[in-house]
């Protein structure tokens, strides 16, 4: 078991010696979806995410909002759940 001085030099010794591109991309990606979102969270945002995010900020600022219970209800509605 490493400590934790041990840890981060042995981790970037694992990573250098990786040559697959591909995989070296998996790992970052799968790691990098691990940590924290440091910065504003919505820097990692679409545009059309960007812009049903202020859409609902509008909706609840101005009351027009509905309870998940009526949101469970209209889908059991829909879909005829019972």
């Amino acid at each position: 078991m490493l400590t934790d001085a041990q840890l981060k030099p042995a981790f970037h010794q694992l990573i250098d010696t990786i040559d697959n591109k591909e995989y070296l991309r998996e790992l970052y990606d799968s790691i990098a979806g691990l940590l924290p979102i440091k910065g504003d969270i919505l820097d990692g945002l679409t545009q059309k995410e960007l812009e049903r995010t202020q859409q609902s900020i509008n909706q609840a600022k101005s009351n027009e909002t509905i309870s998940d219970d009526l949101v469970r209800q209209k889908i059991a509605q829909k879909w005829n759940i019972q």
